[in-house]
């Protein structure tokens, strides 16, 4: 009789178990806020020029984002949160990347063989372009470019800020999957702006 209690103890217990397992593995498969999001911001430009829209500022950032399983990740909102001469700011007023262009040097060789400096222009690729509502491919690297717009940072003239007065380390770029689950990508370790902006052609 005791064993027979035991037994009925021990597989009333099991099985809770296993309907609890079964229960979040199903919760797990269903819930978009299970998405992982793996990136880092590689480029940030605080003094993007004729910023639109008269705009304080717009800062342009290139950022690399990768999407891991199992689960699949759209991006429904983007919002910069950064810091300039010591307050906090945030935007999520997005602007096509693309009205600028990276220049940059580079050494060109001419067809006797003679190297000389030149410059290099690329217009920028927007990364909300780019995906738009698209859930992210799975274990595929995305690098393209986000231009964020602030306005009215400063009530007086004279409060205005330089742009080196954005602390880079304290900017952060965070993504609202579409289940409403937020992910904050930080400025990368090896980063590094390779060029100055303009505006596009």
């Amino acid at each position: 009789m005791a064993l027979a209690i035991v037994l009925l103890i021990f597989v009333v217990i099991t099985g809770a178990f296993a309907w609890r397992a079964f229960q979040r593995n199903r919760g797990d498969s269903a819930d978009g806020s299970k998405a992982k999001l793996r990136g880092e911001i590689l480029e940030l430009y605080c003094n993007a020029p004729y910023p639109p829209h008269g705009a304080d500022y717009a800062l342009v950032l290139k950022v690399a984002l990768t999407s891991l399983p199992p689960h699949s990740a759209s991006i429904r909102a983007y919002r910069l949160e950064t810091v300039c001469g010591g307050v906090p700011y945030r935007s999520a007023v997005l602007y096509d990347a693309s009205f600028w262009v990276l220049i940059r040097e580079v050494m060109k060789r001419d067809t006797n063989g003679h190297s000389s400096v030149g410059t290099d222009q690329t217009v920028l690729k927007d990364f909300q372009e780019l995906v738009g509502a698209q859930a992210l491919p799975q274990n595929t690297q995305l690098t393209a470019w986000l231009a964020f717009l602030f306005s009215g940072m400063f009530a007086r003239r004279i409060d205005f800020q330089p742009p080196e007065a954005f602390d880079i380390s304290r900017t952060y770029l965070v993504l609202t999957d579409s289940s409403g689950a937020e992910h904050r990508i930080a400025v990368g370790r090896n980063f590094m702006n390779t060029g100055l902006l303009g505006l596009a052609p």
